[in-house]
């Protein structure tokens, strides 16, 4: 795999693909395989893979793989191809963390002991799955936490709208589509990018649809820090996205 997550032209040939078949994941073989299934492996190639008679690519790969240890995933490469989507998706930033949000527990347990969440009976309902993402996902290992800013570049000025008696002063992040359906969407179609590159996995696309502390797992992701107004802060987009 390049660094664009593409798999180049000159992939599609015998020595690539088996090295393919001994190199990557389980569904990317199977797509290789399948599209250079016919290409018969050279009386070299199978000299060096150790394999006794002629065969296809595909007699290689049914043969070898149910016995072969595949190597591990570039995770490294898999980030970087990660990145790269979320800017395709339109995002403006993306980060990864550990779902360990410890500190951050503590922090809600005592908020909800001080009765500070008020009405709001279903803060102390959830629990510990707020802050806990593997219980909402059993055996997550990562949380993956993107950016995308909602600041209306063409949008007049606040002040301007508010002075004039005919207009109606409606809030930034609502001038656009519902961001529910936007978010969910792009976030849907990332979860299927990666799926391509990887064996099956299990995920979950929250667009304040669920009892997470996203403002903690994003700060952990490094999008920014939580200021006094409890809202996340980056350097370049303040506090304008979502």
């Amino acid at each position: 795999m390049n660094g664009s997550g593409l798999w180049p032209e000159t992939f599609f040939a015998p020595t690539l693909a088996l090295r393919a078949i001994q190199h990557y994941s389980k569904s990317k073989i199977e797509a290789v395989a399948h599209t250079t299934g016919a290409a018969t492996v050279t009386v070299q190639e199978r000299r060096l893979l150790k394999f006794p008679r002629p065969c296809t690519v595909m007699d290689y790969y049914l043969s070898v793989l149910p016995t072969q240890m595949i190597m591990p995933m570039d995770y490294r490469q898999l980030t970087l191809d990660i990145k790269a989507w979320a800017c395709d998706l339109g995002f403006e930033q993306i980060g990864i963390t550990a779902p360990d949000l410890g500190a951050d527990e503590a922090h809600l347990l005592e908020w909800l002991r001080q009765g500070r969440h008020g009405a709001m009976d279903y803060m102390e309902r959830h629990g510990t799955r707020r802050s806990r993402p593997a219980e909402l996902v059993p055996g997550t290992v990562r949380v993956i936490s993107a950016r995308l800013d909602y600041f209306p570049a063409s949008a007049a000025p606040a002040e301007d709208v508010l002075a004039d008696p005919e207009l109606g002063y409606v809030s930034r992040y609502a001038l656009g589509r519902d961001y529910h359906k936007v978010l969910r969407g792009r976030l849907a179609n990332m979860v299927k990018r990666i799926q391509s590159v990887c064996d099956p996995f299990a995920a979950r696309a929250f667009t304040d649809s669920a009892p997470v502390l996203e403002k903690a797992l994003a700060r952990n992701a490094g999008l920014g820090w939580i200021g006094k107004h409890t809202n996340l802060i980056h350097p370049q987009g303040g506090s304008w996205f979502f």
